[in-house]
């Protein structure tokens, strides 16, 4: 916690100079603007107070064209900072997604203030009022991730169940179990389309239609995927033998193709002085024509690029 020091979001319109005060009295958190750039969420720690005897997490929307600004106390903290990620905009600036890591909950909230909690805990559901209400906490631990559009939202609720969410129908998909704290289960969404890549260091690498949540299998394994900028490939690094190498799909022709290997059979026919080689974190061109990617064959890693045919 912060202890007494409050901190105040100031906005500055760039062509006056005038600054103006948008959120008052609020502790040390992660702000995001909206899409339309009408308003800005900020999921804060707040200090202990008697209604929260450790703290809590705070979900504040400023409604700049509107001027009004509203808040709504979401769960009570244990007193560890970075314990939340920063909330997510969703359906074009409409409602805010926050999640809460080490004490579970995941909430959105529109602009008017009211809040619905989407998570299942062991304790029930219950009701969240804004301005100073607890949230019921329980459950083992939950989180949430938007789509990059903020059409769709997959959460975990409870200790082990996935779920995907479309915040238009309000209807909701389980994907089976699920759990997208501390990297058990980890949710990558394509830039481009209504898709995501399910995977994890013990899961295969999936991916997920969201508008039906149809499951189609691309690797055993594969880890940290990066999709190129037109949403038709994927790049990813999975374990071999004597270390990691790079693979890659593509959806247009559902072909997987090995990069890198990490044997002596790399078809760069790079050299290598290490017992263990790993060819990791494959990042793309925004031509999408190419990959960068970090290697470790030699005593220390080394930055690669290659060139796709």
């Amino acid at each position: 916690m912060s202890g007494s020091v409050k901190t105040d979001l100031w906005v500055m319109d760039v062509t006056t100079g005038v600054y103006t005060p948008v959120i008052q009295d609020a502790d040390d958190g992660r702000y995001v603007w909206s899409p339309t750039g009408r308003a800005l969420a900020l999921l804060s720690e707040e200090t202990a107070s008697e209604t929260y005897p450790i703290g809590a997490a705070r979900l504040w929307i400023a409604d700049l064209e509107g001027r009004k600004t509203v808040f709504a106390d979401i769960s009570p903290l244990p007193g560890t900072e970075g314990c939340f990620s920063p909330p997510a905009w969703l359906l074009g600036g409409e409602k805010v997604l926050a999640s809460v890591l080490l004490m579970p909950g995941v909430w959105i909230m529109d602009l008017t203030g009211e809040v619905e909690r989407l998570d299942e805990s062991a304790q029930g559901q219950g009701g969240i009022r804004a301005r100073g209400v607890a949230a019921p906490s329980g459950g083992v631990c939950d989180k949430a991730v938007a789509s990059p559009d903020g059409r769709y939202v997959v959460y975990t609720s409870g200790s082990n169940a996935l779920y995907l969410l479309d915040p238009v129908s309000n209807t909701r998909l389980s994907l089976g179990d699920g759990n997208l704290c501390y990297g058990g289960t980890r949710i990558t969404w394509s830039p481009t389309e209504a898709r995501f890549l399910r995977w994890g260091e013990t899961l295969p690498l999936e991916v997920v239609q969201a508008t039906d949540g149809r499951v189609h299998p691309l690797a055993a394994s594969g880890l940290w995927p990066a999709w190129s900028p037109n949403g038709q490939r994927v790049a990813f690094w999975r374990p071999e033998a004597e270390g990691y190498s790079l693979w890659l799909y593509d959806f247009d022709d559902m072909k997987m193709t090995r990069l890198t290997s990490s044997g002596l059979d790399d078809p760069w026919q790079r050299r290598r002085t290490t017992p263990f080689v790993y060819d990791i974190e494959p990042r793309w061109s925004p031509d999408g024509e190419s990959i960068a990617f970090v290697s470790f064959r030699e005593e220390h890693p080394e930055a690669h690029w290659l060139h796709l045919p």
